[in-house]
């Protein structure tokens, strides 16, 4: 398993332009998406989608968990959980998945920055080596 699973009912606080109430907060592999309380017949689509390696900072504050990102443009979003121990539960999987992904993308730009040898594929370079 890569990545820290984690997923329950959380109040997102209307401080966007997202409304507020109780929704099914899924956390994986990286990805924090956001479901309304009242789902429709069939597949529902997330409300809110945040990739955690957009990022900049995870805080608890009493009972909420408050995520702050920086790209594409300032945001803030903020959750409040049933219980202090269970919005610290929360924080520390949004700051390990963080860390994840983190070193996740660290090893991918050591690896564009190592560089590697690339091949083109050409039909004519196909039939010489036959």
């Amino acid at each position: 398993q890569d990545g820290v699973d984690k997923r329950g009912f959380l109040v997102q606080l209307p401080e966007g332009e997202h409304e507020g109430g109780t929704q099914l907060v899924i956390l994986r592999r990286g990805v924090l998406r956001v479901f309304p309380r009242q789902r429709q017949r069939g597949r529902c689509l997330p409300q809110l989608v945040l990739q955690l390696v957009r990022c900049s900072q995870v805080q608890l504050k009493a009972s909420c968990v408050e995520i702050e990102m920086r790209v594409p443009a300032g945001q803030k979003y903020t959750f409040q959980a049933k219980s202090t121990s269970d919005a610290e539960s929360w924080c520390s999987s949004l700051e390990m998945s963080l860390a994840l992904e983190r070193k996740k993308m660290q090893g991918y730009l050591k690896f564009l920055d190592e560089g590697c040898t690339a091949y083109k594929y050409n039909y004519s370079n196909s039939k010489r080596m036959r």
